[in-house]
């Protein structure tokens, strides 16, 4: 299959990484949760659609594909989504809450899938049901059992929340226990409002604050455990390896310049809407008169043509503006 060095934007970033949401759709309600930037979709995407979104973008030169939602589990033709990705040689992986993961372990397994991503933000049973709105944290873990068990690579994302601070170090014991990476993610300020009549997008910043904590403690704390570091591209992310070999990743995600420029990926709604950050409010394009010709030519210049509308969301200006202070609880 012909490939190319893939586009660039105006600001020199090429495009390599594609974000895929299947769904809106979820069964747990996470605090924190943003929704992928999407307040609301008309239709869905099938496995034919995303056979040729895959086909486009290995022609473009793309390499990394995340699946994700909603959650995406609750569509009964996952598999066959993330085939049309893996078939054409693309690195996939998949991000989910786990919920419904032992279940599911089989049947990804003879997907190709690069890992799995699944959430975990206590284990504190009471905690995690309060932070992911009555989620059921045993299922999870047998989940991650049996992705193990199958042979499908596992990373933990833990959102760091002000109430769940504490539980890191039980998180990452339990990540070393079971050869885990963990990814820390800085909580993100966007959720849904309602608004004339149906869901809209907005920046809340008001629950951000409450929400958030600076994860420069979590780092504090990392620095004593671990044996090396490293920063991984293309987002500039610090990278952790505790004495137990575990790769521990901090994702700053808001307000971080450096991450920003750096970036090197686009997001599909469930509906083909491109969307070219997980700030912008309204997508840059629309795929599907193309995905429903089988239009290849189409779906490549219409990606093209929303990447070149890309531009940076947090310039260096903006740092003074937004700047939080750090208002972590050590963990202990």
């Amino acid at each position: 299959m012909p490939t190319t060095s893939p586009p660039t934007d105006k600001y020199g970033r090429p495009l390599e990484g594609l974000r895929v949401s299947v769904n809106n759709e979820c069964n747990y309600k996470c605090v924190f949760c943003h929704m992928e930037g999407v307040a609301y979709s008309q239709g869905i995407m099938s496995p034919r659609h995303y056979v040729l979104v895959a086909k486009a973008f290995k022609e473009l030169g793309g390499k990394e594909v995340k699946v994700t939602g909603g959650e995406p589990l609750l569509r009964q033709d996952l598999d066959k989504i993330i085939l049309a990705f893996t078939d054409f040689g693309l690195k996939t992986s998949l991000t989910t809450n786990g919920h419904l993961l032992e279940k599911w372990a089989s049947r990804l397994a003879s997907t190709g899938l690069d890992h799995i991503n699944v959430s975990i933000h206590a284990l504190d049973e009471g905690l995690f049901r309060e932070i992911t709105g009555g989620g059921d944290l045993n299922r999870v873990v047998r989940g991650i059992e049996a992705a193990l068990k199958e042979g499908i690579p596992v990373k933990i994302n833990y959102v760091a929340l002000r109430k769940n601070l504490s539980q890191f170090p039980r998180v990452l014991r339990f990540a070393e226990e079971l050869g885990l990476g963990i990814n820390v993610i800085q909580v993100m300020p966007i959720f849904h409002q309602a608004g004339n009549g149906r869901p809209t997008i907005r920046m809340d910043l008001a629950k951000w604050r409450m929400l958030d904590t600076a994860i420069d403690s979590i780092e504090t704390y990392l620095r004593t455990r671990a044996r090396d570091h490293y920063i991984k591209k293309p987002h500039s992310r610090k990278v952790y390896i505790t004495k137990n070999g575990v790769n521990v990743t901090l994702i700053r995600g808001y307000n971080n310049p450096l991450a920003c420029y750096n970036c090197t990926r686009i997001r599909i709604t469930p509906d083909a809407k491109v969307k070219t950050c997980l700030y912008a409010e309204e997508h840059s394009a629309d795929l599907m008169p193309f995905l429903e010709k089988q239009d290849i030519s189409g779906v490549k210049r219409t990606i093209v043509r929303a990447l070149l509308s890309r531009k940076p969301r947090f310039p260096p200006s903006l740092q003074k503006v937004l700047h939080t202070k750090d208002r972590g609880i050590s963990p202990t």
